[in-house]
């Protein structure tokens, strides 16, 4: 399912980065602009770009993301996000359930904290898991996730 479903996204596993920017409330969300900021960064630098959502965070953010920057997905199925997750080369997104996955498949991921003792809490673990704890105005993300792709 999930080799048809980038096929007929024009999506390329070999390229493909995984992003999951709400969590289950808004302040454990990373803010628009912010989210935005990566998406172009990584659309720079040739990277496709699957966003994930469930139904619910979906219909209560405000503003989507263009789709010519990024493909979203709006899950009903966990085994079915799952799959998709394996397809990924990396994954950035919020401390969520998606994390998780992703570190379990041995992804390379970068977990975004929004309170430091959450980062030290957290059971995202591993050699291949960064962590960063987001601060209002997001100072250092951006160079947050270009050494994150830098390694």
């Amino acid at each position: 399912w999930s080799t048809l479903f980038l096929k007929e996204e024009k999506l390329s596993p070999k390229k493909l980065i995984g992003l999951h920017f709400t969590g289950s409330a808004p302040s454990k969300s990373l803010p628009f602009a912010e989210g935005q900021r990566i998406i172009e960064q990584l659309k720079l630098k040739g990277y496709d770009l699957l966003l994930f959502h469930d139904k619910h965070s979906y219909m209560r953010e405000k503003i989507h993301y263009d789709p010519s920057l990024v493909t979203t997905y709006i899950s009903d199925n966990i085994l079915r996000t799952a799959a998709l997750i394996d397809q990924c080369q990396a994954f950035v997104g919020v401390d969520s359930g998606l994390a998780h996955i992703a570190a379990a498949r041995n992804k390379r991921v970068l977990v975004i904290y929004f309170r430091e003792i959450w980062r030290y809490n957290s059971f995202v673990l591993g050699d291949h898991v960064q962590t960063y704890t987001y601060r209002r105005k997001g100072k250092g993300l951006l160079r947050e996730i270009r050494s994150f792709f830098q390694q």
